[in-house]
């Protein structure tokens, strides 16, 4: 990781590293933000420069010191990653903006046609919804992609675990089955009627 240096027009250094810095198409916004995060409330309020814009890039500028010069050092060349608790729960944060953001809908989108038409889904509770999620992507050993904009999710791959999951917490395992009994009914007489018109 390179480590940046600027002189603002007080003739004051600054320095910073990649880990320090995210943005849209760069970095790892949950290892820089946690970084961020973590040395802000280390320093206290004093020696540092939180520098951001209107599309959510942040970077963290540290005043040139012996001390922020050690620190820059070991992001850069030992371990890009400055405190385990912050950092996991900044990915928390970050799963939940995305489950807020995208991932319950494309999910509920993805239920069977008769679960949505019938409206049955809106008996799911937020709880209800966000735990057959998670055991959806335990089931399917699916894990969470933090890329520079946020967290990522392969909704496909966990989409038929989640349904059983919704289908077993509403209790429609029955329903499901006689569902598909009319279905493959409705099928077999069609066929049927097809045929007969072809005899």
């Amino acid at each position: 990781m390179s480590v940046q240096t600027w002189t603002d027009e007080d003739g004051v250094k600054w320095i910073s590293c990649d880990a320090l810095s995210y943005g849209d198409y760069h970095g790892m916004c949950d290892v820089a933000e946690s970084n961020i995060r973590a040395l802000v409330q280390k320093m206290a309020g004093e020696g540092w420069i939180l520098e951001k814009d209107c599309y959510g890039s942040k970077k963290l500028w540290l005043v040139d010191s012996e001390e922020n010069q050690e620190v820059v050092r070991y992001l850069s060349e030992e371990y890009p990653l400055w405190d385990e608790d912050v950092h996991s729960r900044v990915q928390d944060e970050l799963e939940q903006e995305a489950w807020e953001g995208w991932i319950k809908s494309d999910l509920l989108r993805g239920l069977p046609e008769w679960i949505r038409e019938t409206g049955l889904e809106d008996r799911l509770g937020e709880g209800e919804a966000w735990e057959a999620y998670r055991e959806g992507m335990e089931e399917t050993n699916t894990q969470v992609v933090f890329e520079s904009g946020g967290a990522y999710v392969r909704v496909e791959r966990i989409q038929e675990a989640f349904n059983e999951n919704v289908i077993g917490r509403l209790g429609l395992e029955k329903v499901g089955a006689l569902v598909w009994t009319w279905t493959q009914a409705q099928v077999n007489i069609s066929f049927f009627k097809q045929t007969l018109e072809r005899a």
